[in-house]
């Protein structure tokens, strides 16, 4: 009888659902939704644009320099976690360029009150997909937003590696 009734304790266990914490909070996270929609372009409009990258995915390319970023809403307290792909070609000067993924942390009036995480990729393997991952960052006391921030800058003598193409973007509570 134990045995019957512990098969059946596990089948009901089984078949609830279960609780996603890879539930995406970006809005057009991958730009499949045409454009730049939800995103704001932080600087040299004309420098982006989207496109399929070789697996048939939609990626956001930045042909020298520029920005993107968009607001989360989020809750104080609770982990939060960003992963994404980045590929650099090869080429470009060696210095005076590079690329950034950030994390930063905003109040209810949108003020920004700190960075979770940052990361220059621009240093990664060129001329190949890389991945990256922010691990999880605690949004602190006050915070109710994230802001997904990304992009290249170059000084103007120098030439960045370029296009570059990010994608495959994940924001999700941990």
């Amino acid at each position: 009888m134990r045995k019957i009734l512990a098969i059946l304790t596990l089948g009901l266990i089984l078949a609830l659902p279960l609780q996603s914490h890879a539930e995406q909070l970006l809005a057009n996270p991958n730009f499949e939704e045409g454009g730049f929609k939800s995103w704001a372009i932080t600087y040299n409009p004309n420098n982006w644009t989207v496109v399929n990258s070789p697996d048939h995915r939609k990626v956001a390319r930045c042909y020298w320099d520029g920005g993107l970023k968009q607001l989360v809403p989020i809750t104080a307290g609770k982990n939060y976690e960003l992963v994404g792909n980045i590929y650099v070609p090869e080429g470009g000067d060696r210095e005076g360029w590079g690329c950034w993924f950030s994390l930063d942390w905003y109040d209810k009036d949108k003020n920004k009150i700190g960075t979770a995480w940052s990361v220059t990729p621009h240093e990664s393997e060129r001329g190949k997909w890389n991945n990256f991952n922010s691990d999880r960052c605690i949004a602190p006391k006050g915070a109710a937003f994230v802001c997904v921030d990304f992009g290249v800058w170059q000084n103007d003598t120098n030439t960045p590696a370029n296009p570059i193409d990010f994608g495959n973007l994940l924001l999700k509570e941990r």
